[in-house]
């Protein structure tokens, strides 16, 4: 991509903190009309456009607003990314059914490995979330090496039928 981070990045924050917190502890006013605006501007020169949500679906944003109150507003549909381990059958089904209570088309979860090695629960959870008839589009694979050839090859991993 050509453009500038600033462009393609409208907010990002030093301290790993929900959004709304984040912002006011740097004095920043997150805005809304301004992430509709560089979604628009973005969807004008790509055909594919991601836009990615910071510290969970009902993680404040601003004030109250989360960021399923942001996803209303941009109307996009939604991946849902987990962390593959303990845990992720709760969070995922509790994910999906706040989307699914608020009209949200849902185009699929992914799995994220986060450790090298799988216990037990990452390597069932998969197959327990496929017959609660979970979209599972794959497990993006736990990569030591953060390079750019590293992440391409985890992508291929998953199946992405969805953007094509």
């Amino acid at each position: 991509m050509k453009e500038p981070l600033d462009e393609i990045n409208l907010y990002w924050f030093k301290e790993a903190l929900t959004p709304a917190l984040a912002a006011k502890r740097a004095g920043i006013q997150i805005s809304f009309p301004k992430i509709k605006q560089g979604l628009k501007n973005l969807q004008k020169k790509y055909k594919t456009v991601f836009v990615e949500g910071a510290g969970g679906l009902l993680a404040p944003i601003k004030g109250l607003q989360t960021n399923l109150d942001l996803i209303k507003s941009l109307k996009l549909p939604v991946i849902v990314v987990a962390r593959l381990g303990l845990g992720t059958l709760n969070h995922t089904l509790l994910t999906l059914d706040v989307l699914k209570r608020n009209k949200i088309k849902v185009a699929g979860v992914i799995l994220n490995q986060t450790k090298s090695s799988l216990s037990l629960a990452d390597k069932t959870n998969p197959g327990i979330l496929k017959q609660y008839n979970v979209p599972l589009l794959g497990v993006f694979p736990y990569i030591q090496k953060k390079n750019p050839k590293s992440l391409l090859k985890g992508t291929k991993k998953l199946k992405l039928e969805i953007f094509r």
